[in-house]
């Protein structure tokens, strides 16, 4: 009940300052934060699903986290020039590491963090399909996921 009490006390208040002329105050009350989560794999990163990041980042207004599944410390140089674009085109980020498959680091990171809007990543077929039951289409895992999976299908950029 505190989070709704909450939120209704920052609408009022935006109401408040909008009403009184101040309409970039009152955007800003009513500005949430505001993550989309990138989740690329090493050695797998597709162009289109980092210039996808972008644009919606910029549409949102939001900030990105990018989530790298690697078993090793070094980061693709893909990745290492896809931050000096988003300063370029004056994206906040983070830069998350993670080891394992990229579907659990995935479901571990929407879990604890519920301010994601959504998750942006690849396609690959075994990121959706369940294999176990050898059935095309979402796994019920991914079905149950907190906030919309956007995937990007384009050709993967080997390194």
């Amino acid at each position: 009940m505190g989070k709704i009490s909450s939120k209704l006390d920052s609408i009022f208040s935006a109401i408040t300052f909008a009403e009184a002329g101040d309409h970039d105050f009152a955007r800003e009350l009513m500005n949430e934060k505001r993550n989309i989560l990138l989740a690329v794999k090493e050695s797998e990163v597709e162009r289109k699903t980092l210039t996808y990041a972008i644009n919606t980042c910029k549409r949102v207004k939001a900030t990105l986290d990018i989530l790298y599944v690697s078993e090793g410390t070094k980061t693709d140089s893909v990745v290492e020039n896809f931050f000096d674009e988003l300063k370029t085109e004056g994206i906040s980020y983070n830069f998350i590491r993670s080891g394992g498959t990229l579907k659990q680091a995935v479901l571990d990171y929407t879990k604890h963090n519920s301010d994601v809007l959504c998750v942006i990543m690849e396609s690959p077929e075994e990121a959706v399909v369940d294999h176990k039951r050898k059935e095309k289409g979402m796994s019920e895992t991914w079905k149950n996921i907190s906030c919309p999976l956007v995937l990007v299908k384009a050709g993967i950029i080997q390194k």
